[in-house]
């Protein structure tokens, strides 16, 4: 579960990052901006952000494996 979890966090950065700098960077929407986070790249993504989702990751994966 934790490996997997790791797989699924790494899926939500990177879409988080593709949606930032397309939606932010880009189209100028500016719909969060993580440019005074430590570890942040582009402001777009943090390792604040990064360590949540990969704590949710795992509930999720954890509660589906009970489930099924």
């Amino acid at each position: 579960i934790f490996l997997s979890g790791f797989f699924c966090c790494g899926i939500i950065t990177v879409l988080e990052l593709i949606i930032g700098v397309v939606c932010n960077i880009y189209l100028k929407m500016n719909l969060w901006n993580y440019g005074g986070m430590f570890l942040n790249l582009f402001g777009q993504i943090c390792f604040k952000y990064i360590c949540i989702w990969y704590i949710i990751s795992v509930l999720f994966l954890y509660l589906f494996k009970k489930i099924s």
